[in-house]
């Protein structure tokens, strides 16, 4: 295994000449020495490697090549084109809310009434006014719905909110 803080210490200042070099400012060079540590970090290095200095200076390159190659693929001299490229998929801290949230509200119906977990998912997920229990069709006025609704979502929310 490799001693990535010793690495660090060695060779931060060394990697990060290197990369002022072969980037297009410092900032970018310290950001991409943060992400060269990082991946040494987070990576499963073997102690197979001969040259650790060379390996390093290795990754610093490829990283340096990368980011060159994305920098020429998108120019910004107009930040309204950096809209095109806005990522809109959520990211995964959101989608660990989001599950969490609906773990929540799962758990919350399944110790409600049928009728009122039928409610409310009616009213509040497809907005239906009409339905089916036990094959007998029921009308629901909006204002029996809302009242239904009114009892469950509560629990609800005061489960939501510890979130």
């Amino acid at each position: 295994m490799w001693d990535v803080q010793e690495l660090f210490r060695l060779h931060r200042k060394d990697v990060t000449r290197f990369l002022q070099r072969r980037v297009s400012s410092p900032d970018t060079a310290a950001d991409l020495v943060q992400d060269l540590f990082l991946k040494l970090l987070s990576s499963n290095l073997s102690a197979t490697v001969a040259d650790r200095k060379s390996y390093l200076f290795r990754a610093a390159t490829n990283l340096a090549i990368n980011h060159n190659k994305r920098e020429q693929l998108i120019r910004y001299e107009d930040p309204s084109l950096l809209d095109l490229v806005v990522d809109e998929t959520p990211d995964a801290e959101r989608v660990l809310l989001s599950r969490q949230e609906l773990r929540i509200v799962a758990e919350v119906l399944a110790g409600v009434s049928p009728i009122q977990r039928q409610i409310f998912l009616l009213a509040r997920v497809e907005g239906v006014a009409c339905c089916r229990f036990s094959g007998q069709p029921v009308k629901l006025i909006p204002a029996s719905a809302r009242t239904q609704t009114g009892l469950t979502y509560p629990i609800v929310e005061g489960r939501l909110v510890v979130l």
